[in-house]
């Protein structure tokens, strides 16, 4: 597998690139100027046999080792024909062909690997010097492969891929570091699609659905959830910001987006067709893809430690910096989707069941189970974010009922089709539902793998209810019926068609209904070796392996509970056999605090006998008075045979206490304008029994003011008022009022904080500036004040009018008329009052007029443009540049600028052209400015280098040329140019920074070149060429 274009988490998280040398593993070897890779025609494993290019597939006849010679040349191996690349015939001519052969000792079967700067490498062979090609950069497949002389194109240079493929240690024990670190590099090579629809040989469908995009998602997840590698996850989010940014609202048009949907909008769904499809739609894809993203979200949410984490991928969608803003994201996006599409056609009102849409432009949506179980796996993954989120309780209700429904109506009508017994076990036989839509439509075992992801997810879900007896004889059916031979499986649920060698990676779940499912498709997976291209089959295996390898999960509800010495609380201890183990497990407890003791309602849980996916206990633990208090981490621990698996909840006691009572006010603020009052609400708790009287007190009190309590007295619990009175005289400001209860001995305080206002002082400074039928007032602000009250007369000294209220220290009366005299005063306001008005300021608002024409204008000529440059009028906001070829004009405008300066380069060369400026604002413009003129020219040619000479170095295929330097000033650079034939034509080989010599390397040996030297300068004019120089490589 290869990858060359890296998303920054990728990057992050994995490496992938070109291979350098040493070489340990096994490489395709792809073509730069093809794009194909290197490939044993047909194949074949024969001495002879052709080495073409062709579309890469990942099969053996297009993977080769290397393996080094004493030379430090190297064997290029088939890994299919364990032959190696050869020349046929061992030819040393330009064009013979490329062939595989058993490797000899005439060399043409060795090559140097030599890297290019762009990481390919291009391969000399020993015996003939020439290198490995494409003949003519040829882009068809079938193509057979030569070699040639040197020439340093794309067509002679290959990119290496180091092949990565899954790994499965074992089918038993726990999954090993090789097993994850295999899948890691595999995902590292992967890329998410391009559009949502894809190029899904030939079809169209959602890729996001399943196919390399849903499908990848969900063994991201599986391997996380096995792992807990953070870098899984990190890589899934990448996935999943993708198909979020692919949804039909969010991706460009000129990518697949913003398509008028077969309702008559841009639907936020997933779309399913291809470009070619007029009225586009989507039915479970949209569903499916929502489920993928669903999964990612849950994963984030069911560890809230994950959750203010930064995402090391520097956010590039925009989606959320942190793990919880990704996956809450996620969860608005779908949530967006079901609102506008899915909910609204898709689901029946009432009955929660997903059904046809009844439009009539609706194309193809049927909903038999595989279709419904797919989608309302998603509305589960939904709800479950939902419930752990508590945002919306009622969507996260609508969405467990439409689970609910749905799996009800698919499970309940698979059951139903034709159930029937076979080796003393229950199966079904099923096919499409419903089936008086499809009845003779038989279920295949890969419509079927759909069924069975539905099936055991809903299993899965105790809140809907399946019982073991329901699903388990679909795991019957794989096994009794489909499995027909050892690593064999009918092509039809019912046992017929036609046979396969490995069965879907959907049915392995079906183990923790009955273990030897994992047996039987497990071991047909890993013969056929299926599984090291299909992340999917491998992450499902292996998710399976661990969960066998743990064999059962204890959990508990609540985390924590808190009581007072001497009660007691209880948990709910939750025991879930996982593939399809079942054995008896043994409850027990630690960590209790002295003085405390628990017991199980059952701590011998049989998990055969159980008919659901889990059984729940109840943990009881009693405390007496004694019992300290504190917090205290009990540890449950359930006990098979030698496995032991546990969790810890909290216990939180409080120690025994005398009788109290507690005071607090509210609200906890008032705020008054002095000489006005406001209350406060006391309220008095019992704590133990307290049953004594209170009397109450305030202090705290500014200057001025007062405090009453009605009742002054009472007993806990009650409440009682506090009134506060402040006077005229009470100062501004913030005051802490302590409000105190006292009972004997005891006392209790709570603070309020009363606030008294005061109107603020009056504005000053206040500037009036009269404008083109506007005034544009300003002021000092007023200490304390909250806004400003605008007024205007047309009389100085008023009555003025308010006209307008703001909170800042300006405003713009654009409410008046040109050549009347307005006045105007501003107060300051907050909740203290308002101020005086301020000094009163006036202007007078007058129409703008034309701005002067600009002077100073000249114009400076350059090589095929003209600069020109003048003085600012007042006033302007633009100007006019206007040019002729004819002194005095008539003058055309060729651009409006807001600078001073413009340079015209749609100029000839030895033209004479004449330019003027005009001024221009909102009153008009001005006359045009003094006339300015200018020639054009371009820069005479540097004098070409002289003295060139090319000398034949020792080491083969390298020359070494000589030159003296261009006489001409302001020399940058120099082209060398090389020919095969005295007198050229001449190629360009490199541009050097300005140098007097060059070594030409990598050329043929026994060559003759021919050399010629150009000098540029700092307008980029090249000289002539040099005098010719010619050498013959060794």
């Amino acid at each position: 597998m290869k990858n060359l274009l890296f998303s920054l988490a990728t990057i992050l998280l994995f490496d992938r690139a070109p291979q350098a040398f040493g070489f340990i593993g096994n490489y395709q070897l792809e073509n730069v100027a093809s794009t194909l890779s290197l490939n044993v025609s047909n194949n074949l494993t024969s001495d002879g046999a052709c080495i073409i290019q062709w579309t890469y597939s990942g099969a053996n006849n297009e993977l080769w080792t290397f393996g080094a010679t004493s030379n430090g040349y190297y064997q290029i191996t088939s890994i299919l024909s364990g032959k190696d690349v050869s020349v046929a015939n061992a030819a040393t001519t330009n064009g013979a062909p490329i062939v595989q052969w058993t490797f000899g000792t005439t060399g043409d079967d060795q090559w140097l690997p030599v890297q290019n700067s762009d990481g390919s490498y291009t391969f000399y062979n020993l015996n003939s010097g020439l290198v490995l090609e494409d003949p003519n950069s040829n882009t068809n497949k079938g193509i057979e492969m030569d070699q040639a002389a040197y020439t340093g194109a794309n067509n002679q240079r290959w990119y290496l891929f180091e092949n990565v493929s899954l790994a499965i240690d074992s089918l038993a024990g726990a999954i090993t570091q090789n097993e994850i670190d295999s899948f890691k590099a595999y995902m590292a090579a992967q890329v998410p699609p391009p559009t949502p629809w894809g190029a899904l040989n030939g079809t169209t469908h959602n890729a996001w659905a399943d196919f390399s995009g849903g499908n990848n998602l969900e063994a991201m997840g599986l391997m996380y959830e096995t792992t807990g590698d953070i870098n899984i996850l990190t890589n899934m989010i990448y996935w999943a910001d993708t198909c979020v940014s692919e949804r039909n609202d969010l991706m460009a048009a000129t990518n697949g987006g913003q398509r008028i949907c077969w309702d008559g909008v841009i639907d936020k769904i997933w779309v399913a067709q291809d470009l070619a499809t007029t009225n586009p739609s989507t039915g479970c894809e949209t569903g499916d893809a929502q489920g993928h993203m669903a999964y990612a979200a849950l994963l984030i949410l069911q560890n809230p430690s994950l959750w203010n984490q930064t995402v090391p991928d520097g956010d590039p969608y925009g989606y959320g910096t942190t793990y919880f803003q990704r996956a809450t994201n996620y969860v608005q996006k779908c949530d967006e989707a079901n609102n506008q599409y899915c909910l609204k056609y898709f689901v029946q009102p009432g009955t929660y069941l997903i059904v046809d849409p009844t439009n009539s432009a609706w194309k193809g949506l049927d909903t038999p189970n595989n279709r419904q179980s797919m989608w309302y796996v998603g509305f589960g993954r939904l709800a479950q974010c939902h419930e752990i989120l508590g945002d919306n309780p009622s969507l996260a209700t609508e969405y467990e009922n439409i689970g609910k429904a749905a799996s009800g109506q698919c499970i309940n009508g698979m059951a139903g089709y034709h159930p029937t017994t076979v080796n003393g076990d229950a199966v079904y036989d099923w096919g499409y539902y419903p089936f008086d839509v499809y009845p003779n439509h038989l279920e295949n075992v890969g419509h079927g793998a759909y069924d069975m992801y539905g099936v055991w997810r809903a299993y899965d879900r105790s809140v809907y209810g399946y019982t073991l007896s329901t699903v388990k004889p679909f795991a019957n059916a794989l096994v009794d019926v489909m499995n027909i031979a050892t690593n064999s499986f009918s092509g039809a649920v019912n046992g017929t068609g036609t046979a396969q060698n490995y069965m879907q990676q959907q049915w392995l779940w079906l183990a923790d209904l009955r273990s030897s499912v994992y047996d039987a498709v497990a071991e047909a997976d890993l013969v056929s070796g299926r599984y090291k291209s299909n992340p999917y089959m491998d992450a499902a295996i292996l998710w399976m392996k661990n969960r066998r390898q743990q064999e059962f999960a204890v959990t508990a509800t609540p985390s924590s509970q808190t009581i007072t010495a001497g009660n007691g609380t209880s948990y709910t201890t939750t025991v879930s056999p996982w593939g399809g183990f079942a054995g008896t497990v043994s409850l027990s407890v630690s960590g209790l605090p002295s003085g405390a003791s628990a017991s199980f309602n059952d701590s011998s849980i049989n998990l055969a006998t159980i008919n659901a996916a889990s059984t729940n206990v109840t943990l009881s633990v009693s405390t007496s008075s004694s019992t300290a208090g504190g917090t205290y981490t009990l540890t449950i621990t359930g006990t098979s045979g030698s496995v032991s698996h546990s969790t810890t909840v909290s216990l939180a006691v409080n120690g025994s206490a005398t009788p109290d009572f507690s005071i607090s006010a509210s609200p906890p603020s008032q705020t008054v304008t002095a000489g006005n009052g406001t209350n406060y609400t006391v309220n008095l708790s019992s704590i133990n029994g307290f049953n004594s009287s209170v009397s109450l007190s305030a202090s705290g009190l500014p200057s001025g003011a007062t405090a009453s309590f009605n009742p002054s007295s009472l007993v806990p619990p009650g409440l009682a008022t506090m009134t506060v009175a402040t006077s005229a005289s009470t100062p501004a400001g913030s005051s802490t009022l302590t409000i105190t209860g006292t009972s004997g001995s005891l006392q209790h305080s709570a603070n309020a904080t009363l606030v008294v206002n005061t109107p603020p002082a009056a504005p000053t400074g206040l500037g009036a500036t009269a404008g083109n039928a506007q005034v544009a007032l300003s002021w000092t602000a007023s200490s304390g004040a909250t806004s400003y009250n605008v007024k205007r007369a047309t009389v100085s000294g008023g009555p003025y009018t308010t006209i307008a209220n703001v909170s800042t220290t300006s405003y713009t009366d654009s409410s008046v008329t040109n050549g009347t005299t307005y006045y105007y005063v501003v107060s300051a306001v907050n909740s203290g009052g308002e101020s005086a008005n301020s000094s009163e300021a006036s202007a007078t608002p007058s129409a703008p007029t034309a701005p002067p024409a600009p002077t100073g204008l000249t114009a400076t000529a350059g090589n095929a443009q003209v600069a020109l440059s003048w003085t600012a009028s007042s006033g302007a906001t633009s100007y006019n540049v206007k040019r002729a070829t004819t002194s005095g004009g008539p003058y055309t405008t060729i651009t409006n600028v807001s600078s001073t300066s413009y340079t015209d380069s749609s100029v000839i060369n030895g033209t004479t052209y004449y330019y003027v400026v005009s001024a221009v604002n909102s009153a008009g413009e001005s006359a045009n400015s003094s006339e300015a003129s200018a020639t054009p020219s371009a820069p005479a040619a540097p004098a070409a280098p002289t003295n060139l000479t090319a000398t034949t170095m020792k080491q083969p295929g390298h020359i070494q040329l000589t030159w003296t330097q261009s006489s001409s000033p302001n020399i940058t650079s120099n082209n060398i140019y090389r020919s095969t034939t005295s007198g050229g034509p001449y190629t360009l080989v490199t541009t050097l920074s300005a140098a007097t010599s060059y070594t030409d390397s990598g050329l043929g040996r026994g060559a003759t070149y021919y050399y010629v030297v150009t000098a540029v300068n700092s307008g980029n004019v090249e000289s002539p060429y040099s005098n010719q120089a010619t050498a013959t490589t060794r």
